[in-house]
């Protein structure tokens, strides 16, 4: 009976130090997924500006538009500064031929207006003095940016009206080119001699087309009082 029961402790013991062998899971592979694919984000392509026509050289001299040097040359030297105070003025070029009998001219002109004002502008006036003055005035062959423009006279034939195929826009420049053809008189009159040709001399003040003034009131181009002040 002690055998039996030394057995049963032996292996008892035995069972109890045998060594705690661990157990294994198998675990099935997780597969690896890819990250999502994210579409590039496009680069954004700036708008495409409308161009802006350039305003033409001068048809009549290689004198670029804001070369200021023949003004110069006529200003004091303590004067000069006024030419940097006025960078929207009109600027005039002009080629004009006498005739023999000094009552007779032609001329050509070209002139940059630039719109100077808080508004757009639908049309340009000229003042056409002669027609108001004893003498006449006459324009051909008008031309705004290169164009034909369309034309209107008033104002006893004084007041020339441009108008632009599109409104012209504040700080916005055109180039009117133009042909003009004046007589000028020979007695004294509502000009006072002042444009005339009379005692061998010949005074030619605004003989040419110029752009009128505009102010609040608008474009100037009412007929001024026949008398002087």
């Amino acid at each position: 009976m002690k055998r039996i029961v030394l057995f049963a402790l032996i292996a008892l013991l035995t069972v109890a130090c045998a060594p705690n062998t661990p157990s294994v899971q198998t675990r099935a592979a997780t597969p690896t997924i890819p990250p999502p694919t994210v579409a590039p984000t496009p680069t954004p392509v700036p708008p495409t500006a409308t161009p802006v026509p350039a305003v033409p050289p001068s048809p009549l001299f290689d004198t670029a538009w804001d070369d200021r040097t023949p003004f110069a040359a006529g200003l004091h030297p303590d004067r000069q500064s006024v030419l940097d105070a006025l960078p929207g003025a009109s600027v005039y070029h002009l080629e004009m031929t006498i005739a023999p009998d000094l009552t007779h001219l032609t001329g050509s002109e070209a002139v940059r207006y630039t719109n100077t004002e808080t508004e757009s502008m639908a049309e340009i006036y000229f003042r056409l003095f002669p027609n108001i003055l004893g003498g006449e005035s006459t324009v051909s062959n008008l031309k705004v940016n290169g164009a034909p423009a369309e034309t209107a006279l008033s104002m006893e034939n004084s007041a020339l009206k441009v108008t632009l195929a599109r409104p012209l826009s504040p700080g916005k420049a055109v180039v009117i080119t133009l042909n003009f053809a004046v007589t000028v008189p020979t007695t004294e009159g509502r000009n006072y001699a002042s444009f005339a040709y009379l005692d061998g001399i010949l005074a030619l003040p605004h003989v040419y087309p110029m752009i009128a003034v505009y102010d609040a009131d608008g474009w100037n181009v009412e007929v001024p009082p026949p008398y002087g002040d």
